[in-house]
């Protein structure tokens, strides 16, 4: 081909990337920059790997094309776009591009081909949907893009490896095994980022996932794979036969229609329940990286209470702020932050109201707590003493002396949890570079719910909101409603928060229970028991909702056995992988 047309485009991705980087550089929030950088980087990337592999050809141009459009399409499925559907043949190209290697017998290395595409895919996946990380810390974003996409190869090449020796058939069923089992250990360990969990694309429409009820997240995950599957097989007769197979494309219809058709009726006939209490939720509106830290806590304070004085009536029960509404909020010297003391002074008036609200606190300690790993040793004025971090949340009831609180648990892995440092001790400068932490917060191992009378609620932070099966553990313990307390706009106004928001909605259709959402630049907003988000305020405005909220005390199949799709996708990948290795040495011993 006509290398003219690479060394210009080439050229133009130069020139977007370099433009990208420089209006970063200027600017102190960077929106969508971050995006047209990394995909011009990624892209020239490529098109230099290309060239120095002397790889200017036919096959090479249409695998890193078919990569391409594996990566969008599974991107265009994921909120906020209105185009779920193509999670349905979103893995198709990159399936193909799996097939045309592995019978190509010039390739060499097909293996090491084959990595390479579905990497590059899922790279290039990765940055269209969560490039808005990197407005939080950009080194980290990056790290967590390509890290993530490491991973995502993993399950991939095992699936390739295993078709090569088993058949498709059987690989197909060990390619959901592996994906779903990947999806599920990524929830579950202290790297974890399940952000693009294939069932979370579900979540743009309410009306669509209603099953969750009974299967959470992973009964998503396991319909687009089998969907995916379903297609290529059916382009695939198609190509070998030069003809449509009229049956399998019914089936598929049918496949696919069949759960939208049941979810419907689950959506439309759906009643809420529970008896429903007055609850305030505020939007202080306050941008987490040059204002945030820098306006002085009584003035926040002022705020707080003006936007709570428009919203507050005598029949409000609960009050509900952001994630980390107040900072450096000592917990065992509550009474003593300026901050409080105005909320006390607005709660007065309001006897039977229970204030809810996130906050950046600590403890200190005169010696170190068994148990306690994230303990700080600090020294100050000749004193030494230890110092543990928190992001928490506390409840303020009526008639109470003493604060009913819930430290956050699940954590983000850099800004809140150094991964693993036992083992990954050597890599403390850099993480210190990259401004991570090196102690971590301070957490619990069980999931704390606010009491109030009769009524009880998850305090759910922030991170927390995207984990199912973590959730569900609020409701064991008794929840009968969901506040979700987070801040958003570190992410700037992309696509982070709409996906954080719409995501979160799932665990109202998990759980069946309401929930009432806090974000400081927003969405603020009220979810009900079939996931349909309400009153949504608008993102960057200071704001205050008054709704009902419906408290739900039964619990759903999914409640009661939580991730069973994971844990049977563990088992099964297990089995394959001992069934193979016994295979090959069975194999060997009676060669020798």
């Amino acid at each position: 081909m006509n290398q003219r047309y690479f060394t210009l485009a080439s050229l133009v991705l130069l020139v977007i990337a370099v433009v990208s980087a420089w209006r970063m550089f200027q600017l102190p929030l960077w929106g969508y920059l971050p995006l047209f950088l990394f995909i011009s980087v990624w892209l020239l990337m490529a098109e230099l790997w290309l060239k120095r592999k002397k790889k200017y050809n036919i096959k090479a141009i249409r695998w890193l094309g078919l990569g391409t459009i594996s990566a969008v399409l599974l991107s265009l499925g994921f909120p906020p776009f209105p185009s779920t559907f193509t999670m349905l043949l979103g893995f198709v190209p990159l399936l193909w591009i799996e097939k045309e290697i592995r019978a190509d017998e010039t390739q060499k290395k097909q293996g090491r081909a084959i990595a390479w595409y579905a990497y590059y895919t899922f790279v290039l996946w990765n940055i269209l949907v969560t490039f808005w990380v990197t407005n939080t810390a950009l080194i980290a974003g990056v790290v967590a893009i390509f890290i993530n996409s490491l991973f995502m190869l993993v399950p991939f090449m095992l699936f390739s490896t295993f078709r090569k020796i088993v058949g498709d058939r059987t690989a197909y069923f060990t390619f959901i095994a592996f994906w779903i089992s990947f999806e599920y250990g990524h929830m579950s360990w202290e790297l974890t980022w399940p952000w693009l969990t294939l069932g979370n694309s579900l979540s743009q429409y309410a009306w669509l996932p209603q099953w969750y009820s009974y299967t959470g997240v992973f009964g998503g995950s396991l319909w687009i794979l089998l969907s995916n599957i379903y297609i290529f097989e059916i382009l695939k007769r198609r190509q070998a036969s030069g003809l449509w197979h009229i049956p399998r494309i019914l089936g598929l219809s049918l496949f696919v229609l069949i759960p939208l058709t049941v979810s419907l009726s689950m959506y439309f006939t759906y009643e809420q329940v529970g008896e429903s209490v007055e609850v305030v939720v505020v939007q202080p509106n306050y941008e987490p990286h040059y204002e945030k830290f820098t306006v002085p806590g009584h003035l926040q304070a002022d705020r707080f209470v003006r936007l709570s004085e428009d919203g507050l009536t005598q029949n409000t029960k609960y009050l509900v702020f952001p994630e980390t509404a107040f900072d450096y909020i000592h917990l065992d010297k509550w009474k003593t932050h300026v901050e409080v003391q105005k909320m006390d002074s607005l709660l007065a008036s309001y006897p039977n109201l229970n204030w809810v609200t996130g906050l950046s606190a600590f403890n200190t300690f005169d010696t170190k707590i068994p148990g306690k790993k994230n303990l700080r040793p600090i020294e100050r004025d000749g004193v030494a003493f230890f110092w543990e971090s928190y992001n928490c949340a506390v409840q303020q009831s009526p008639g109470e002396s003493d604060l009913q609180i819930y430290f956050k648990s699940r954590l983000v892995p850099g800004p809140e949890i150094f991964p693993y440092q036992e083992y990954l001790f050597f890599l403390k400068p850099l993480i210190e570079k990259l401004e991570g932490t090196l102690y971590g917060l301070g957490t619990q191992e069980d999931r704390g719910v606010f009491i109030a009378g009769k009524d009880t609620i998850a305090p759910v932070i922030c991170y927390e909101s995207i984990f199912g099966e973590y959730v569900n553990d609020y409701i064991n313990n008794g929840a009968n409603a969901i506040f979700i307390m987070t801040n958003d706009g570190w992410w700037d106004d992309t696509p982070g928060y709409i996906q954080h928001l719409k995501i979160g909605a799932l665990r109202a259709i998990e759980t069946r229970r309401d929930i009432a959402r806090s974000a400081n630049t927003g969405v603020s907003c009220y979810i009900n028991q079939r996931g349909d988000i309400r009153l949504p305020t608008k993102y960057e405005t200071e704001a205050v909702l008054r709704d009902n909220v419906s408290m739900n005390s039964t619990k759903t199949f999914y409640v009661k056995w939580g991730d069973y799709i994971g844990r049977l996708a563990c088992f099964i990948a297990i089995f394959q992988i001992l069934y193979i290795i016994f295979g090959i040495i069975k194999k060997r011993l009676k060669i020798h």
